[in-house]
């Protein structure tokens, strides 16, 4: 009995694993097809990634282990039938409920084992992975570029757009302070906004502009300058321009998980 025991857990184990990848990798890439917009282009490292994908797996896992248990059972019984082994065994005299009971021990331990992972395990998981996520999506390029009003979030520049969706704008307002010794602004009358590919580098061209530089000083006024004195400055206007903004300012950052804990499940 032990050898048909140690046999029918090794026909089953098979087939499980097997399955089993395969139904996380079909969940997974589900996933990942619903946040595909959220996760390219964002310039988000590897490690993030990865612990996206970590987390997204452990929440799961629940719903491929059926999945897994199912098709790795009917696997392995319909192996045992097509070689006549069941045949030989019910013939030794063995009901099929003795067959299969090293069968409904281990799936029976898989169920038990799933109800504390999912009790204890998948809260955690689900809160990681929301909170990965809406962290992703906080560095949307759209967020930088909201109309009508100016916008601050990286370093250096302020950006304001009048009007317009997805990648193409009317209204462009640029205040660049990344040199502090020329305050630069930048208006056109139209462009369109696009990442580089490694994500590093916003990039907008523009269309009908003009440029203002003026000199500034850290120090205040001597004593041979008045304080309304006048600093150098310049303006000179484009018909087509290409404007680049480092994006190093708008890193990811991680938001407190305390923030998610509404969607532990």
């Amino acid at each position: 009995m032990k050898r048909l025991y140690v046999f029918s857990i090794k026909s089953f184990a098979g087939p499980f694993v097997v399955t089993f990848c395969i139904s996380m990798f079909m969940l997974i890439m589900q996933f990942f097809w619903k946040y595909i917009d959220d996760l390219m282009g964002k310039g988000i490292s590897v490690s993030i990634v990865l612990e996206l994908l970590f987390y997204v797996s452990a929440s799961l896992i629940p719903l491929a282990l059926p999945l897994a248990m199912l098709l790795s059972s009917i696997m392995t019984v319909g192996n045992l039938a097509e070689n006549n082994e069941l045949t030989a065994l019910k013939s030794a005299g063995l009901s099929l409920y003795r067959i299969l009971r090293p069968l409904t021990v281990v799936v029976l331990l898989i169920c038990l084992g799933t109800f504390y992972f999912a009790n204890f395990v998948i809260p955690v998981a689900n809160l990681k992975w929301r909170s990965l996520i809406y962290d992703i999506q906080e560095t949307k390029i759209s967020t930088i570029l909201s109309p009508g009003k100016y916008n601050n979030q990286l370093d250096g520049y302020s950006i304001k757009i009048e009007s317009g969706t997805d990648s193409k704008f009317k209204g462009i307002t640029i205040h660049d302070h990344t040199n502090q010794s020329i305050v630069k602004t930048v208006k056109a009358e139209r462009g369109e906004v696009f990442k580089s590919k490694n994500g590093l580098y916003l990039f907008f061209n523009l269309v009908h502009g003009e440029v203002f530089e003026e000199m500034s000083t850290m120090q205040g006024p001597t004593a041979n300058q008045s304080a309304n004195s006048f600093h150098p400055s310049r303006r000179y206007s484009f018909a087509e321009a290409t404007y680049k903004i480092d994006l190093t300012g708008f890193k990811f950052n991680k938001s407190d998980d305390d923030l998610f804990k509404n969607k532990h499940e």
